[in-house]
């Protein structure tokens, strides 16, 4: 890699870490008392800020790496960081509606050991 590549890597990955301190720090300034609603949000947010970026800098990698290289090799590239990126939303999201699963399982027996308590 040439030392303008590595600076557009770089610089993708730095807007990313940049994207995810801004929700942060947004929401912990515009959250007096944070509720677990805030709290959630602010990890989905943060969560599919950090999703996104590392898929940029994949692709972006893969861009870069490829400009050099020949047809049968860019194929090789580009599938490879395509199997990456996919593998990695695919995971994210799975997991995100595992763990809504379990909020809501969590929520409804709360409110069921409320109601007989009653």
């Amino acid at each position: 890699m040439t030392m303008g590549e590595t600076i557009l890597v770089a610089g993708i990955l730095a807007l990313g870490l940049l994207g995810i301190a801004g929700a942060i720090i947004y929401c912990r300034r515009h959250t007096k008392t944070a509720t677990a609603a805030d709290v959630e949000t602010l990890r989905s947010t943060t969560g599919l800020l950090a999703l996104v970026a590392g898929d940029v800098v994949i692709l972006a990698v893969a861009v870069v790496a490829a400009y050099k290289l020949t047809s049968d090799a860019q194929v090789a590239i580009f599938s490879g960081a395509f199997s990456a990126v996919t593998a990695i939303t695919a995971s994210y999201f799975s997991i995100r509606a595992a763990s809504n699963t379990a909020a809501k399982a969590m929520e409804t027996l709360e409110e069921g050991s409320r109601s007989k308590q009653k």
